[in-house]
């Protein structure tokens, strides 16, 4: 199970490059995206058959997870026109993030609750790439460069936590 969650993220990792090269119009992105969304959608359903205890979590999340990489590898490739599928998708996205928002706020201690959550690095590269989302709708200088930086060390980042976990 572990294996399949540390491929996984690494998986995640190639859809993260893959966006990066289609952002800066490089080549070969939708052979990444290939590999990337198609691993996910392979290897998710797996990891779910392997869970011992299913909640109505997992199953929102699996529902999910395979309709958006179906719908993004669907769109990427110009195949189908499917916004219904699409909207689907976004209400189950919706539903999945309110239902870990509800579990979050009812699981923390009452001791804990004033604490701020610890410092994590991916809020730094997730900032990083939303500056340069914003420069690069605005034409600022500089986009370009904000993009490549925080995308490469968001999947740097998810690669190195996937391998730190396997060990």
């Amino acid at each position: 199970m572990q294996k399949i969650f540390s491929a996984i993220r690494i998986l995640i990792s190639i859809t993260i490059i893959a966006v990066l090269f289609r952002l800066m119009h490089w080549p070969n992105s939708m052979y990444l995206f290939l590999i990337g969304l198609g691993g996910i959608f392979i290897l998710y359903p797996i990891r779910f058959y392997l869970k011992k205890d299913k909640v109505v979590l997992d199953y929102i999340k699996l529902i999910f997870v395979e309709l958006f990489c179906f719908t993004r590898f669907i769109k990427i490739h110009h195949l189908l026109k499917i916004d219904t599928l699409e909207i689907i998708t976004d209400i189950i996205g919706i539903i999945w993030i309110l239902f870990e928002i509800f579990n979050f706020i009812n699981n923390i201690k009452p001791e804990y609750k004033p604490i701020l959550p610890k410092f994590n690095f991916n809020y730094i590269f997730a900032l990083i790439i939303l500056l340069g989302a914003i420069f690069k709708l605005m034409h600022w200088p500089y986009a370009n460069i904000l993009l490549v930086i925080g995308l490469i060390l968001l999947a740097l980042f998810l690669i190195y936590d996937a391998l730190k976990q396997k060990s």
